[in-house]
């Protein structure tokens, strides 16, 4: 059963990167573009990379399908060892990753637990091909109508076409990973704090919840 999140944005104080990082240690603009087929718990997903010509880059895979590996309209040769895709690119421009996978709610190794379903959705870990370092990630999630997710953002936006909904989020900070998490019984609830929008994603019987949770002086 997927299990009950409160999330609360928080503002992030960071340190000021190198002014030229080396190709090993770049940061990664990471753009990532899902949608889902609910009834059969899968995901289909498009990553995109801008790279520079001599970058390394190893992605976690773990039990995802890789389709295919492409820069522009070349497609790349693929060099996988065990759940790990290495690309070596021999050019500037932006790697496309092509993927889908499969989460039924089964414990994977390591003790991933992630889920789509009637329930809703839960995704954590190794749902999307994910770096050896930390990105700046750009996300955008298409979903049935009637659907509310979340995921670590400073933006979201949304909108509403031929009986679906398009989510985007952005957060314009690194980080290791993302999360992402969606169901058709969300009930979202907003308050401000200091000039600050505060977002609480409860299911309707938590609503009463709401004050407890999120107003800064009951914490």
């Amino acid at each position: 059963m997927l299990r009950r999140f409160l999330f609360v944005l928080f503002i992030f104080f960071l340190s000021t990167l190198p002014a030229l990082p080396q190709p090993e240690t770049a940061m990664i603009d990471y753009s990532l573009e899902v949608s889902f087929d609910i009834k059969a718990s899968k995901i289909t997903g498009v990553a995109t990379i801008p790279v520079k010509k001599g970058w390394e880059i190893s992605l976690d895979t773990g039990r995802l399908n890789i389709i295919d590996v492409s820069v522009g309209q070349r497609k790349l040769g693929i060099s996988r060892h065990r759940e790990t895709l290495r690309i070596l690119s021999s050019q500037d421009g932006t790697v496309e990753i092509r993927y889908e996978g499969t989460f039924s709610g089964v414990d994977h190794p390591g003790g991933t637990s992630s889920v789509i379903g009637s329930q809703g959705i839960f995704l954590t870990g190794t749902w999307y091909p994910k770096p050896d370092r930390m990105c700046i990630y750009h996300l955008k999630a298409r979903l049935p109508d009637g659907y509310e997710a979340i995921s670590e953002a400073e933006t979201i936006e949304k909108s509403k076409k031929d009986g679906h909904t398009d989510i985007a989020f952005d957060f314009h900070h690194p980080l290791d990973a993302i999360n992402f998490i969606a169901s058709d019984r969300y009930q979202i609830v907003k308050d401000h704090f200091n000039g600050i929008e505060i977002f609480a994603y409860l299911f309707p019987e938590d609503v009463d919840l709401t004050r407890t949770c999120i107003d800064p002086r009951n914490h």
